[in-house]
């Protein structure tokens, strides 16, 4: 009896340590090629703690197959490494070191309702702004900010420009229009240093487009580009009744509506994928050191981040702590947004404060040049 559960676990284990072992090439294999390296790199941290409870429990009955389970988790050391930040004293702090460049990326959701009529001291669009002006970053780098051009609505582009952020590119992509106005929407970047040259790249897809933009700024007398960001939004609880402003994906406009979770994983995981190829093309094109704020709606363990990361620093990796999940609602698993930073610049700080205002927390960094 005991050889058949002895055996029979064995197959229990067999099962996750095989997956487990698939899952250590998602930095490697984009889904484009292999599809379901998208789900893989999804599950990799639970599939990693399963690994290890395994571990631990086969010490107890074979501890050869123990130590082969322990070789198996750390064969997964990218991976790893990529999701959880184990710095013994991370650095976080509010007040900025003197003579640092501090970027704050943050998705602002469109910086929450801008009705004039519903505007209050505790209006979540107001303590957003607040925030900003406290954190009193020398450039932002914003994802789905919006700018209406509605009656009996602020503009979120002119109370920036208050707070001293006169230096501003937007992309605009997004043009959504009703029978009160047009509001458009995409990726921006705020500044109270002179943007001296801009650009942006369309990532692929005109259908749904999503573009990488740029923003050259001169930091001590030398340039540094900033580039800001955002990925396809993968849509898993879109409304199928909704008849308005349809979201496309490569042209099909009911897919996003009609489709369950798992296909849009898929699909949006492949997206992700081709959206990192162009996206990292440009960037590696830049003549001046980088810095990349961006929600990139894909986990610290997908092909996606690992292509994007290539060659840069991540800023929670080097400074902070834990897992650093970086949305309000969905599991902690979900880091999605990143701060990347060229390796000609030191990292002197990083912080994130969980501010539930937009569906994303913000997150910001103190940099100076690296001598």
């Amino acid at each position: 009896m005991k050889k058949f559960f002895t055996a029979l676990f064995a197959v229990i284990t067999a099962i996750p340590a095989v997956t487990y072992f698939a899952g250590c090439f998602t930095p490697y294999i984009s889904p484009v090629s292999f599809s379901p390296m998208a789900f893989l790199a999804l599950g990799f941290p639970y599939l990693a703690m399963v690994i290890l409870i395994l571990a631990l429990l086969w010490i107890f009955i074979r501890p050869k197959v123990a130590l082969l389970l322990f070789l198996l988790f750390f064969a997964g050391f990218k991976n790893l490494f990529s999701t959880f930040a184990l710095n013994p004293s991370p650095t976080s702090k509010v007040i900025r070191d003197t003579g640092s460049l501090r970027i704050l990326s943050w998705n602002v959701r469109g910086f929450d309702n801008p009705s004039i009529g519903l505007d209050t001291i505790h209006s979540v669009r107001r303590q957003m702004f607040n925030y900003i002006s406290a954190v009193n970053p020398n450039v932002l780098c914003l994802q789905e900010f919006a700018e209406y051009y509605l009656k009996g609505t602020f503009s979120n582009t002119e109370e920036l420009k208050k707070l001293g952020y006169i230096y501003f590119k937007r992309t605009d992509e997004l043009s959504l229009r009703d029978g009160n106005g047009l509001v458009e929407a995409g990726s921006a970047i705020f500044s109270k240093i002179p943007i001296t040259a801009s650009s942006k790249v369309m990532l692929g897809d005109p259908s749904y487009p999503e573009y990488l933009l740029s923003a050259d700024v001169s930091f001590q007398n030398k340039p540094i580009r900033i580039f800001s960001t955002h990925f396809k939004s993968l849509h898993l609880f879109a409304n199928p009744l909704d008849t308005g402003n349809r979201v496309k994906l490569y042209g099909d406009s009911n897919f996003v509506y009609r489709e369950s979770k798992l296909p849009k994983l898929k699909a949006f995981g492949q997206a992700h994928a081709r959206e990192a190829v162009i996206a990292k093309e440009a960037i590696n094109k830049s003549a001046y050191p980088v810095i990349l704020g961006t929600d990139m709606n894909s986990v610290p363990t997908s092909f996606s981040y690992h292509k994007m990361s290539e060659n840069l620093q991540d800023a929670f990796k080097l400074n902070g702590w834990g897992l650093g999940a970086t949305m309000d609602s969905l599991p902690k698993t979900l880091r999605i947004d990143f701060l990347l930073v060229d390796k000609k610049l030191l990292i002197t700080n990083y912080h994130k404060d969980e501010k539930h205002l937009s569906d994303h927390f913000p997150h910001f960094i103190d940099v100076k040049w690296n001598k």
